[in-house]
């Protein structure tokens, strides 16, 4: 009406501000107000490491379940027993099969396979019900799940290697320096007795040094 233009021109006019000005301007104010910022890659991480090292299972699954809020943002949370989690069809069940997330309800929710010592997952109504689940959450998710099984396969191998030495220390202790002072106690000189209970003691120092 300003410019006094035809229709046609008006038309064309109003669709290059709404497409180069108004919609870029409006997905801007978005991104800055309202949606929510992807957690990098290494805090992700460290996240992941802080959940697969805690030292109980309790703890894990409760550090879990906070991460996933964390970059989820879900209305609810539920656990999926296996019981429960029958209840599911279709592509939802073959995900859980392979150890895959999978988006359900036209994105209202994702479930999430078990792990980290915690059952599968129910994740609704992300970001506080403002977005859907989409493609690159389930991604997102897929990077997480994978994150973690590496992190407890290093913990489990850890733990492993550990209760390895426990035992080569406990051998050690009872088949040298057991041996050591049985020979000792049995020996009826004086001067015999105190030299094997010397090298039970050096054996003793030995394997403690070894620790």
């Amino acid at each position: 009406l300003a410019l006094r233009l035809e229709p046609f021109a008006s038309l064309g006019i109003a669709l290059l501000v709404a497409g180069f000005l108004y919609l870029p301007a409006r997905n801007a104010l978005w991104r800055s107000l309202v949606e929510r910022r992807r957690i990098p890659d290494h805090e992700l991480f460290q996240a992941v490491m802080d959940v697969a090292f805690k030292a109980t299972e309790p703890e894990r699954v409760e550090a879990w379940h906070a991460l996933v809020r964390r970059v989820f943002d879900p209305l609810e949370l539920e656990r999926l027993p296996a019981a429960a989690s029958s209840g599911l069809r279709g592509e939802a069940v073959l995900a859980l099969d392979r150890g895959m997330p999978s988006i359900r309800q036209d994105g209202l929710e994702m479930v999430l396979p078990a792990v980290a010592a915690s059952p599968a997952l129910a994740v609704r109504y992300p970001w506080r019900g403002r977005e859907l689940f989409g493609t690159a959450h389930a991604r997102l998710a897929r990077q997480m799940i994978d994150l973690m099984r590496h992190a407890e396969a290093g913990r489990a191998a850890h733990e492993e290697g550990v209760l390895e030495e426990r035992r080569r220390v406990a051998r050690d202790l009872h088949d040298d320096l057991g041996a050591k002072l049985l020979t000792a106690l049995n020996r009826p000189d004086l001067p015999g007795t105190r030299r094997a209970i010397r090298e039970a003691i050096a054996e003793m120092r030995s394997v403690l040094s070894g620790l």
